[in-house]
């Protein structure tokens, strides 16, 4: 799991999904033929309410690189917050590190 943010919102990553929509052909003289459009989306959870939505590729931001280490408000030296609420992350049952 990654922390990151979802739509400006605090969140915890847990995979990338990829959807698959069916175009049907366009009903116009000369129109297109139709086809398949393909895209990715994450699957993330809401750390203040546990909400787990499916957001697109590009409303995500990784909060574990150097370049967006200040997007939960931490400094690049520190470890981010455990998302289970414990100060060290070796105390979560979790292990969410």
């Amino acid at each position: 799991m990654r922390l990151c943010r979802a739509k400006g919102v605090d969140a915890i990553f847990h995979k990338w999904a990829e959807v698959s929509e069916v175009i049907p052909p366009s009903p116009m003289v000369g129109g297109h033929s139709g086809g398949v459009i393909r895209y990715a989306t994450a699957i993330v959870e809401f750390i203040h309410n546990g909400q787990v939505i499916e957001v697109m590729a590009n409303d995500v931001i990784f909060c574990d690189t150097e370049k967006a280490a200040a997007c939960l408000g931490y400094k690049k030296e520190e470890n981010p917050p455990c998302p289970h609420g414990y100060s060290n992350w070796d105390d979560c049952p979790d292990r969410c590190h």
